[in-house]
């Protein structure tokens, strides 16, 4: 009996367990959180935009820039390499080059159109590219933007941070500010309006520089030509931005953003509005009202089926609990029924079991016993019963 009850509390136990994981996952199922606001909105789906970066040694490489064709025999000392999976019109794409060995430490190019799987990567090449011009006077570096799965009409504008070392500087002689970015475009080297950079080196004995472009190929990092020593170059004395934006697009994953382009393609970003802001997706009333009630619904759906299994596995213990008792009722309540039905008087019964005891004292077998007895018309039933009784 102990035993019974023993796996009976086991199996009760389980088959809760088990209810009540089918009914929280149900309820997790049905709930409206996968949907709307929580689900494909702000705090849902975000979109799987990856950055990653990479600085390498490298022997030989290709490149793509403006114009020029690549030779597998132009030789780059180190590259480095930024991609990003996904970007979206206006989006900022920006990289920092953290090798001391490239001139170049940051880009920020400005897009104007949805583009994916992005590459970016700067070589410091070794030597001037191929079939291009000499530059005309002292060169620091050149180097080769390459870029991938995005063309330069995609792109709006570009701004290159880049570094020259100052013993470099004093070996030749110039001042700061006379060092100038060239973009190789057009089959010429065209001076890029570069700004100097006070006191915002991040590399120690270096000085920072900033330069406006509008593609990517092949730049030289060079000293002014004699005509141009002194000149400043300066953006702002060159070219005054004019920007227009256009009106905020819906909030996405918190954000909200909006396209703002230079009238006047200056190439520079100084005075750029922002284009991106903080955003928080409001639920409307309705939307709640509608949401409410269908989870109410499936709350009262699952404590409802709570319910019907508990009453239907307590129902089974107490059957499982009592069942030899439940058997011994049913039998006696059977034997009661078949001497009813037959109505035998108490005296014959009697008779039955003196003669019942008396073959079996003779040495008849049980079998033997029955089989006459049936024989001379007593029921079956009322024979087992009485067989039951004496044995």
């Amino acid at each position: 009996m102990i035993n019974k009850l023993s796996r009976s509390i086991l199996k009760l136990c389980l088959y809760i367990i088990i209810v009540l994981s089918l009914a929280f996952s149900v309820l997790a199922a049905s709930a409206n959180y996968g949907e709307g606001t929580y689900g494909n909105g702000t705090y849902g789906k975000a979109d799987p935009t990856t950055e990653t970066t990479t600085t390498t040694a490298a022997t030989d490489s290709g490149s793509s820039g403006g114009g020029v064709a690549a030779s597998p025999s132009l030789k780059s000392a180190l590259s480095s390499t930024h991609m990003w999976s996904a970007a979206k019109s206006g989006d900022m794409l920006s990289m920092n080059v953290k090798s001391e060995e490239i001139g170049i430490s940051k880009i920020e190019v400005l897009i104007n159109k949805d583009v994916s799987k992005v590459e970016i990567s700067v070589q410091r090449l070794s030597e001037k590219p191929p079939l291009a011009k000499e530059v005309g006077s002292n060169v620091y570096q050149y180097l080769d933007i390459n870029k991938k799965k995005i063309e330069n009409n995609d792109i709006d504008t570009v701004v290159i941070r880049f570094e020259v070392a100052q013993p470099w500087i004093d070996v030749n002689a110039i001042t700061k500010d006379n060092i100038v970015l060239k973009h190789f475009k057009d089959d010429i080297w065209e001076n890029l309006p570069t700004i100097l950079i006070n006191d915002d080196s991040t590399k120690e004995g270096f000085v920072s520089y900033e330069a406006g472009a509008s593609s990517l190929s092949y730049f030289a990092i060079a000293v002014k030509e004699p005509g141009l020593l002194g000149a400043g170059a300066l953006p702002s004395e060159t070219c005054s931005e004019s920007w227009e934006c256009s009106d905020w697009g819906s909030c996405a994953e918190g954000k909200e953003t909006r396209a703002c382009n230079d009238i006047n393609s200056c190439n520079t970003i100084s005075n750029k509005p922002s284009d991106s802001r903080d955003c928080i997706v409001e639920v409307k009333a309705e939307e709640k009202i509608e949401k409410k009630p269908g989870f109410i619904k499936w709350l009262f759906a699952v404590f409802g089926i709570l319910i019907f299994s508990a009453v239907l596995f307590f129902g089974y213990f107490y059957y499982s609990v009592n069942k030899e008792e439940i058997s011994e009722q049913r039998e006696k309540i059977k034997k009661e029924a078949s001497l009813t039905e037959y109505n035998i008087p108490d005296e014959y019964i009697h008779r039955l079991q003196d003669y019942i005891i008396k073959e079996l004292g003779r040495g008849f077998s049980e079998e033997r016993i029955k089989y006459d007895l049936i024989r001379a018309g007593w029921p079956r039933e009322v024979v087992e019963e009485q067989f039951k009784k004496i044995m």
